[in-house]
């Protein structure tokens, strides 16, 4: 993140927490327990994470390692928006430890819920 969107997202409220070393095993995000163990460091105990397909095919190629996920909310709409269609997710296995929850229609979006087997076991 650029100096200068650091100091507009500050200006605008926000609390920019950087997180060094960060990156995980495949380069290709964050490393998603390294994020949580930063958060929770800093008082923060519930995190809601906001994106498309990428953010959430990050989530679920981590998730049958350690399952840091709790509820997984995916809105699916007939706009194309951003890079890419599709989840890719590595790690098949993954898509097992999720149960769906409810699905919703609202509008034109199809809302899905899920939770983990690793949440709803315990």
């Amino acid at each position: 993140m650029s100096l200068q969107r650091r100091q507009e997202l500050e200006a605008a409220g926000a609390r920019v927490i950087p997180i060094t070393n960060g990156m995980n095993a495949s380069k290709e995000g964050l490393d998603l327990e390294k994020v949580l163990e930063v958060c929770k460091l800093n008082g923060i105990n519930r995190l809601m994470i906001e994106g498309g397909a990428a953010i959430i095919s990050s989530i679920l190629n981590q998730v049958s390692d350690n399952p840091i996920l709790n509820i997984l909310i995916v809105t699916v709409s007939p706009y194309m928006v951003g890079e890419g269609i599709g989840i890719k997710s590595s790690n098949i296995d993954s898509l097992s430890l999720l149960r769906h929850l409810e699905t919703k229609i609202m509008g034109l979006d199809a809302v899905f819920a899920y939770t983990t087997t690793s949440a709803t076991d315990g």
